[in-house]
């Protein structure tokens, strides 16, 4: 069974303008919405206006404007997490796996993030998720 509903919404969050085009596309696949955030106080001003389904991160970076492990915290207990590793050795991962429903992928993984209702299932389970 589809978790996903065409009034969903699928927020990504980067500030590298190519990850947000190339993840904007592909994730318009599904049948939901979609959102960018540049930043995170960008991304706190359109959370809330419309269901989520998850929050997609391309985290290339540490800088305060895109990384604040208590909103990320916050975010998890609303909605699915899902963080591309960009930063391979830079990654603060213990600090990361401590955020509940928060799954971690690399960034060469990414694909397999397309079809975001395939890739929950896998995550939740197909018995969780029906």
């Amino acid at each position: 069974m589809s978790r996903i509903f065409h009034h969903d919404t699928i927020l990504i969050l980067s500030m590298d303008d190519q990850a947000q085009t190339r993840l904007s596309y592909e994730l318009s696949h599904n049948d939901c919405e979609i959102r960018q955030a540049y930043n995170l106080t960008e991304l706190e001003d359109i959370v809330g206006e419309s269901p989520t389904l998850c929050l997609v991160i391309y985290l290339d970076t540490l800088h305060p404007n895109l990384y604040d492990i208590d909103i990320y915290k916050e975010m998890a207990d609303q909605f699915f997490l899902v963080i591309i590793d960009a930063l391979g050795e830079d990654l603060p991962r213990d600090e990361l796996d401590e955020i509940p429903f928060t799954e971690i992928i690399g960034k060469d993984d990414e694909a397999a993030l397309y079809d975001i209702d395939s890739f929950l299932n896998e995550f939740y389970g197909e018995e969780s998720a029906a």
